[in-house]
């Protein structure tokens, strides 16, 4: 499927990781929830998700990476979800 020229500005990795993630409702968890990495840059996420989202909801995101960074864990990422498809979530450019 062609999806037009790419507009993002950072380039993107396809990688296949398992994600975690906590739907959060006035910084408190409402839902957790998994899925897979589909690919991700320095400044955005798109996984797969075993459960549906909404555009807009605040997720806490952890991703399984299979090495450390400089010798320590990866922390989990808080961000808001920015586009929604059926089965899967995209976080932008908020990603902290």
């Amino acid at each position: 499927m062609h999806r037009g020229p790419e507009r993002r500005g950072s380039i993107r990795f396809a990688l296949s990781l398992e994600v975690s993630y906590t739907v959060l409702a006035r910084r408190k968890p409402v839902r957790k929830g998994a899925g897979r990495t589909i690919d991700l840059s320095s400044s955005g996420l798109s996984f797969s998700t075993d459960g549906p989202l909404l555009t807009g909801q605040r997720l806490e995101v952890s991703i399984d990476w299979p090495v450390l960074l400089d010798g320590a864990m990866i922390g989990e990422r808080t961000a808001e979800a920015i586009k929604m498809e059926i089965g899967s979530a995209y976080l932008g450019e908020n990603l902290r």
